[in-house]
């Protein structure tokens, strides 16, 4: 299940799984459509109930990460979000993620949610388009935050790992 699924950037890349899929944004309901999801469905996916799924994969807002896992601790084998590194951090979550314990999986590379043009035009482009329309290249655009998978299941224990590093190339065959 992908309860925040966008244009469908994350099941994209996991082939070959009966995706139940959610986005509040009625256009991405074509984008999500054309990856042939089990179900697509648009609206407020906390507002609805949830199939039991094996796994909850999704990069949900921050400000409603808490309330994402949350329910989707009550239907899924295993919950995996990727989040800001600093979700750790907070009072409003310490005693939560002290009783939850995610297992992290720290990435040490920024992920890059967009790419930007090499002459400066202002406007960002999805992270698979490496040509701006001005002609120029457009390379991968990072913020200053570090990010990390997130996995919540019957055996994680609060464990902190920093992954291996991508390759540039292998990544950008990935976007």
């Amino acid at each position: 299940m992908e309860p925040c699924a966008g244009d469908g950037a994350i099941i994209s890349l996991v082939p070959d799984v009966d995706w139940f899929v959610f986005d509040i944004r009625p256009e991405t309901r074509p984008a999500l459509e054309a990856l042939n999801p089990m179900y697509v469905g648009i609206g407020d996916a906390l507002q609805v109930s949830w199939p039991q799924v094996d796994v909850m994969l999704t990069n949900p807002p921050f400000n409603l990460a808490v309330e994402f896992i949350t329910k989707s601790l009550e239907v899924a084998d295993h919950t995996v979000c990727l989040l800001r590194l600093n979700f750790l951090g907070g009072a409003e979550r310490c005693e939560w993620l002290q009783r939850t314990q995610p297992d992290v999986w720290v990435l040490p590379q920024r992920p890059s949610f967009a790419n930007k043009c090499k002459n400066g035009c202002k406007s960002l482009l999805p992270p698979d388009v490496f040509q701006c329309p001005c002609g120029a290249k457009a390379t991968p655009k990072t913020d200053s935050t570090e990010y990390a998978w997130f996995h919540w299941h019957a055996q994680s224990s609060g464990i902190v790992r920093v992954l291996n590093l991508t390759p540039l190339e292998e990544r950008r065959r990935v976007a």
